[in-house]
């Protein structure tokens, strides 16, 4: 049984931004009406109506859900951004103005290893998807085990995760994604007016939320359409100072209606620092002994679908 899931796998394998308000007033993390449940869509047939085809493959993010933003305070209450954000992301994922890829270039059936990358996409449906050139990360190997599946999606309705357990369900198996310590995760975002959510006045790093010693368990669906599973990561305290954001929506009306001057000059209008509106987190000590200095440490589940199509890098 084991060598033929093994043969199963193989051959299938194969083949957040400010909104501008009438009184001037900064938007510093609003609050937001509850994101109603996800609706999943089916799975894209890649092929002739049976498996999809061959590797590579592409998954993005159709719902993500934080349960873990730093650390709660001594009196057990969870920091307010972690909530605020489920809702903004959300809607931002339904929008396609975030998108979250993971990539399948290629599977070895005898060391059971996938080489994957992660990615951010730019485009408004998943036909569109390009990858923004500053996010796409190194490659790195993903072992697959196979066996028992450890999550599985969570079902309609559900508002408080993306995944639940797997014990019981089917599926390929499952993959630990694990990216080199010394490489970011760039999470990028944009407007429809291709304003970017996320700046830093300094050019020579991607306008995107780095996200440090990110690892993750995914489950493969049995028709290889989804990825489920758990992602943890830390945010330090360095790279959230040198990054602006808007929440919800920038002010500008477009890429070049940018702040002259200030902490964020030379970023699109509505950005303040991030810092600000991340204010009152606590550090996480499970980052500050990876990073050595203050960080928080993420903890979300997520279910992503396999795109129709692989993205190529976005042109200029």
């Amino acid at each position: 049984m084991q060598t033929q899931r093994r043969v199963t796998l193989a051959a299938i394998l194969c083949s957040t931004a400010c909104v501008g308000h009438p009184d001037g007033s900064p938007n510093i993390l609003p609050t937001l009406p509850e994101a109603g449940p996800v609706d999943l869509a089916p799975v894209p047939d890649l092929g002739d109506g049976g498996l999809p085809s061959l590797y590579p493959a592409t998954y993005r993010f159709q719902c993500l859900h934080i349960h873990k933003l730093g650390e709660v305070a001594p009196d057990g209450t969870p920091p307010a951004q972690a909530g605020i954000l489920n809702n903004l992301w959300q809607s931002d994922i339904s929008r396609y103005r975030l998108n979250i890829l993971i990539g399948i270039e290629a599977f070895d059936d005898v060391s059971n290893i996938a080489r994957t990358f992660i990615a951010s996409g730019v485009g408004l449906d998943d036909l569109l998807q390009c990858r923004e050139p500053t996010t796409d990360s190194v490659r790195f190997d993903s072992p697959v085990e196979f066996g028992e599946p450890q999550f599985a999606p969570a079902p309609m309705g559900e508002l408080t995760t993306c995944a639940i357990d797997g014990a019981g369900t089917e599926a390929l198996g499952t993959t630990r994604v694990v990216v080199p310590a010394e490489s970011a995760v760039y999470i990028y975002a944009q407007d429809e007016n291709n304003t970017t959510f996320n700046c830093t006045p300094d050019e020579a790093l991607p306008q995107a939320v780095p996200l440090r010693h990110v690892r993750a368990d995914a489950t493969i669906s049995s028709d290889t359409g989804r990825l489920t599973g758990e992602l943890k990561a830390c945010l330090t305290a360095s790279d959230i100072a040198n990054l602006c954001s808007c929440i919800g929506a920038c002010a500008a009306i477009g890429p070049d209606d940018v702040q002259p001057s200030g902490s964020c000059g030379g970023c699109p209008k509505g950005a303040i620092p991030l810092g600000v509106q991340l204010a009152g987190l606590r550090s996480s000590p499970a980052c500050e002994a990876l990073v050595g200095g203050d960080a928080y440490e993420l903890v979300a589940s997520f279910n992503a679908q396999r795109l129709p199509g692989v993205p190529e890098v976005c042109m200029p």
